[in-house]
């Protein structure tokens, strides 16, 4: 930014875009700037707030110790603004660290995931496997079982005739016997 003073001719720099007429602390000013002439005169409004503040707090002070607080005061407000935007770069920077550090951690829990998931599809055919298999054992256990209770019933039915035959043969016997 610059003063445009009364007897210079305007600058004819490429940089300068803006031009404004400001009011700081009472003197009229024509700023040039790279800027717009909208920023100059949020600029100087700023410039005219601090100035305020320190006549308030200092009505006895000179104009030009006035005008060197603000100045000060100005100064101290940018370079805290700079601590805060360095304060926020480097949680910027610690979250983009732990971004990346989360990135990471969820690429190998992917990884670790996608394994497991091979591994639980290998088990899970292996039990299939399994289970078919016990299904025929298990099929063939009740068949099994169906033959065996087959048989046991003939053997019942078998065991049945062979004490009536048994029976008759010893009424055959008794006869026979009597006859005799």
């Amino acid at each position: 930014m610059s003063i445009e003073e009364k007897d210079n001719q305007p600058s004819s720099e490429k940089e300068e875009v803006g031009k404004a007429k400001v009011t700081i602390f009472g003197d009229e000013y024509v700023i040039r700037a790279k800027e717009s002439a909208e920023y100059i005169k949020q600029v100087a409004k700023c410039v005219n707030q601090e100035l305020e503040e320190v006549t308030e707090k200092g009505a006895r002070l000179s104009r030009i110790k006035m005008m060197v607080l603000a100045a000060m005061n100005l100064a101290d407000k940018y370079y805290k603004s700079l601590d805060h935007e360095q304060e926020i770069e480097d949680k910027l920077r610690d979250r983009e660290e732990e971004l990346e550090n989360l990135t990471k951690q969820y690429k190998e829990l992917t990884k670790e995931y996608n394994n497991l998931q091979k591994e639980y599809d290998i088990l899970k055919t292996k039990y299939e496997k399994l289970q078919q298999r016990y299904d025929d054992l298990d099929d063939k256990h009740q068949k099994l079982r169906k033959e065996r209770n087959n048989f046991e019933k003939k053997y019942d039915d078998l065991q049945q005739k062979y004490e009536e035959l048994d029976n008759e043969y010893q009424e055959f016997l008794m006869e026979f016997d009597k006859e005799d």
